[in-house]
């Protein structure tokens, strides 16, 4: 299944989004650098990433230090 990642701010208004591809079963570790998807850095403080393969979806909350 293909594997999209979301992070949007507190706003609704998406920051970045990665289509990550099929993905192996197993953890898989993803490091955000806190920049949207111009490459421009993001304010510190709340936002929510989701995660989305084939019908699943979560929703985690991040935050985003100075």
């Amino acid at each position: 299944r293909a594997t999209r990642l979301e992070i949007h701010d507190v706003a609704g208004r998406r920051v970045l989004g990665r289509d990550l591809g099929v993905l192996p079963a197993g953890v898989t570790r993803w490091d955000w650098d806190g920049r949207d998807s111009e490459g421009r850095r993001v304010a510190a403080g709340l936002y929510l990433a989701r995660l989305t393969a084939g019908n699943t979806a979560i929703t985690r909350r991040l935050v985003l230090l100075p």
